[in-house]
């Protein structure tokens, strides 16, 4: 975020010094000496109680000029030499940020802008979309429950069946103890439950895919993998929503299939 101090639930601005301590950084500056500057979406600050960070999170951040970019989560700006009328003497006109950026990029957002360095503008943007977060982010929830569920299929020997994408007690303030399998599918949600109130034997879901990311998921699995002799089939079910044939069980990350992850053996 742009300032560690909240008013009430907000950051007091969300355009400030980029926090190169917070995120464990060398004192990064430009090629004038200029420490980085940074925009931040309100939509993605670090609050846990009033952000809830998933795929279908929308950045309110944009930029126009020499690029259009939209769904913008943050922007990295490098402030260049002073132009007219810039004072970036004393600590009363260090941290003002129309003494580093120029146009809309001075006015806090959520607008900013992009053009060719010209006697009036010099700033540099790095502009990071939601799409440029995800990949790393969705790279991430795939990697721990791939783990998850191949701990429980080393256990158990099987693979459970999917919670209806329906069922509303799968939603965060759903029924904790429900969102079970469904008996007719076999491919939707990560149940949260096996029977209801049981959770997984020896699997505990962090806290973040409880809260933000179940629904976001889509879990399936061959039907020849969920009973006993387990994936003992040769030939197994086609199951072309993920895409991979012949699998044990897939997950499919975000509202669009840009993850596909193979797990289990068979």
């Amino acid at each position: 975020m742009a300032s560690p101090i909240f008013s009430q639930v907000n950051c007091p601005a969300y355009v400030g010094r980029l926090p190169w301590r917070t995120l464990a950084l060398p004192d990064v500056r430009d090629s004038k000496g200029e420490r980085l500057w940074y925009a931040l979406s309100p939509n993605f600050r670090d609050y846990a109680s009033q952000v809830t960070i998933k795929d279908t999170t929308v950045g309110t951040l944009s930029v126009s000029g020499s690029r259009s970019v939209h769904n913008v989560v943050a922007i990295v700006f490098s402030a260049g030499a002073p132009l007219a009328r810039q004072l970036r003497d004393g600590a009363l006109h260090q941290n003002d940020v129309a003494n580093y950026l120029e146009g809309l990029n001075a006015q806090g957002g959520p607008a900013f802008s992009s053009q060719a360095a010209d006697a009036n503008f010099n700033d540099q943007l790095l502009v990071i979309t939601v799409a440029d977060l995800m990949a790393g982010i969705e790279k991430r929830v795939t990697n721990e429950l791939n783990t998850l569920l191949n701990r429980y299929f080393i256990a158990h020997s099987v693979f459970p069946r999917p919670a209806d994408s329906t069922d509303v007690s799968c939603l965060p303030e759903g029924d904790p103890n429900m969102c079970i399998p469904s008996t007719t599918i076999w491919s939707g949600l990560l149940p949260r439950n096996l029977t209801p109130g049981s959770g997984w034997s020896g699997i505990v879901f962090p806290p973040w895919f409880e809260k933000n990311w179940r629904t976001a998921v889509r879990y399936t699995v061959a039907p020849e993998c969920t009973t006993l002799p387990a994936c003992s089939s040769t030939v197994f079910s086609a199951m072309t929503d993920a895409g991979i044939f012949p699998p044990s069980a897939t997950l499919v990350i975000g509202s669009v299939t840009t993850l596909t992850v193979q797990i289990g053996a068979h």
